[in-house]
């Protein structure tokens, strides 16, 4: 028999306009008392004993709930004469409790997989279990501090030190205990907090408190604003939302690059900046319900050139810096090994092959498992082909941004499904304007069909990848496969380039002669697509490997896909894609930026591209037969 004892004594000052003559406990939400949504929790995860700790106006509870029977359950009651803490009336009455018992507090909404808790409990044979979440306000609550194995290790009470980074933990004020371990304290003098007195003592007797990390629903409903937020969470289906039961989207992370900027291993936590605008990215993700989990290589450990101590630092840097702007991070998984032996300093335990170094996906399947999380409907962001083969390791959507590398590492020949040039507009893309677009790619790809080549152009910086994506997302629902060809994997370098208009940027003889290829495919082929370096401006050493067979629909998307005669005589359907010239114009200069060109060269490179790319490419808008209007 599961035993819960629930802390109902309290008054409730700070909602006393909204209580009148009742106690906390009983403040309604959406119909029912706040202690019978709780009492309903606890019996759907077999907790069949419910003990109430009651003191301010306890008859109205004990009115209300009686012995329990209504919901086929044991209550009880513990009525202190007077306040005794949130543990003193515990404390005192430690003969009417189970060996093992849940508490929470009276005053909390909470959806949490109870059984999962009381399970990892008795697991881990822990003498107490806190359950502990990220919040958006790190720098005002109270924190805890666990090891790489999620043992409690302090606890660290608001206000912190400013010389100092901690992890964005939190005490949620929901626990599981071993009662032979408050033994000791029994005669403890009240009144007694758990929090700031009672768990920070049984950690100097060397008691084992496990933090159990979730991200599962738990609100304090103490304030009127805070209930007014519950309430709204309610009705909005947020807390149903909120239990792990129930399988959402992720956001997956790159660290370096993408969250910090890009300068080589980091090693001490004083090296960790972020990036303009990525605790405003984050924090959409937040709002939007979405999991943020960050996935990645800290090779510094096995190098030797950084302990897990510091980089745990860093990381309690990282996830500080965020919370001050109202963000936060709902795990860090990191991969600590390192293949290649010869560093000064290595560590030889570490100096191993792994399954969880990107791209392998270990780390994302653990996340994965942990989470609940809807893979075919989470992201992988990145600024590396490391990140994008990950992403297409564990068949996630992917999105390279234009931060750190840029994306031109050269370790794999991989083509990411969307690009952006930072995490802002990443975040902005994957909740404003991609649930739109797609559903426009779905309405003008209705007569597609499988075996259907496509010629997809238009003027530099329109968003013509952007578009091919869609259309293959647009057609794999209809489980018609999708290959895209970019035409960019054949321009040539830059030292081998003549000054003869846009076609002559490109190998041309070599791309007619791949469609001709193409073309004449009768079974599934596995076919290299070359790729091209746009900070080296020269062919990547890495080619893209792709599958292709008579049935799949093939997509060449290019500046030129419709100029090209050969092409547009082999295909299907010719796509142009429009956009606003404020919009292009604005993509070109963030696309040049992003590649160390000044504003000078930007503009000068714009007004020579105006000359010698935009009328021809223009002159091709009346050939297409369907037309993308993009405006991202």
């Amino acid at each position: 028999m599961r035993q819960a004892i629930i802390l109902a004594g309290g008054k409730g000052t700070r909602l006393q306009a909204r209580l009148g003559d009742i106690p906390k406990p009983m403040v309604n939400i959406a119909g029912k008392p706040l202690l019978e949504h709780q009492i309903l929790l606890a019996k759907q995860h077999d907790f069949s004993h419910i003990i109430i700790t009651v003191h301010y106006q306890a008859e109205k509870i004990k009115a209300y709930f009686g012995d329990g029977k209504k919901w086929n359950l044991t209550i009880e009651y513990i009525e202190e004469q007077q306040p005794l803490g949130t543990a003193g009336a515990i404390l005192a009455n430690l003969n009417y409790l189970a060996d093992n018992f849940l508490v929470m507090y009276g005053d909390t909404m909470l959806n949490v997989d109870l059984s999962q808790l009381w399970q990892t409990h008795i697991q881990q044979q822990a003498d107490s279990t806190l359950f502990l979440h990220p919040n958006d306000h790190p720098q005002d609550s109270d924190l805890v501090e666990t090891d790489n194995n999620d043992r409690i290790l302090a606890f660290h009470p608001y206000p912190h030190s400013s010389d100092h980074y901690y992890p964005n933990l939190v005490n949620a004020a929901l626990y599981i205990i071993q009662k032979n371990a408050l033994l000791p304290w029994r005669e403890f003098k009240n009144p007694i907090d758990f929090g700031k007195e009672l768990f920070p003592a049984m950690l100097r007797k060397g008691l084992y408190l496990y933090g159990y990390r979730s991200t599962e629903y738990i609100k304090d409903a103490g304030t009127p604003e805070r209930l007014d937020k519950v309430c709204t969470d309610l009705y909005s289906g947020k807390i149903q939302r909120g239990s792990l039961q129930i399988s959402i989207p992720a956001i997956f992370l790159d660290r370096d690059g993408t969250l910090n900027h890009e300068i080589g291993y980091i090693r001490f936590s004083q090296d960790l900046n972020l990036i303009d605008n990525v605790s405003y990215a984050v924090k959409r993700f937040n709002q939007a319900e979405l999991r943020t989990i960050v996935i990645t290589n800290q090779p510094v450990v096995a190098r030797g050139d950084c302990t897990e101590a510091d980089l745990k630092q860093i990381h309690n840097k990282l996830e500080t810096l965020l919370g001050r702007e109202g963000a936060y991070l709902d795990a860090i998984y990191y991969c600590p090994h390192h293949p290649d032996k010869g560093f000064p300093n290595e560590r030889s335990d570490l100096k191993i092959q792994c399954l969880c170094r990107k791209p392998e996906i270990n780390l994302v399947q653990a996340a994965q498992k942990k989470f609940n999380v809807d893979m075919p409907n989470s992201w992988f962001i990145g600024d590396s082909t490391i990140d994008i083969q990950t992403a297409k390791n564990a068949g996630l959507r992917s999105i390279l941004v234009r931060t750190g590398k840029n994306g031109c590492d050269d370790k794999y020949g991989v083509r990411p499904d969307f690009e952006c040039f930072d995490l802002q507009a990443a975040a902005d893309f994957i909740l404003d304007k991609f649930p739109t677009l797609l559903s426009q790619a779905r309405l003008l790809t209705t007569e597609l069909k499988p075996g259907d080549h496509i010629a997809l152009g238009g003027l530099a910086r329109s968003g013509k990848s952007t578009w091919a994506t869609l259309i293959r997302y647009a057609l794999t629902e209809r489980h018609i496969p999708v290959a895209i060809i970019s035409l960019d994997g054949w321009l040539k370098n830059q030292e081998d380039r003549t000054q003869d208009g846009v076609l002559s940027r490109y190998d041309l003889p070599a791309i007619v002669e791949f469609i001709a290829k193409i073309k004449n495919i009768s079974s599934l082929t596995e076919l290299n697509i070359p790729s091209y370096n746009r900070l080296a401006r020269n062919r990547n050493q890495q080619t893209e490997k792709i599958t292709i067979s008579p049935s799949h629909v093939v997509i060449f998307e290019g500046v030129i896909a419709l100029l090209i005669d050969k092409l547009q005589q082999s295909t299907s359907h010719l796509f142009y894609v429009d956009c606003s010239e404020e919009v292009r114009k604005y993509n070109f200069h963030r696309e040049y930026i992003s590649r160390g060109l000044s504003d000078m060269e930007i503009k000068a490179l714009y007004q020579a591209r105006e000359k010698d790319e935009t009328p021809v490419i223009l002159s091709s808008k009346t050939r297409p037969d369907i037309v993308c209007i993009n405006e991202i």
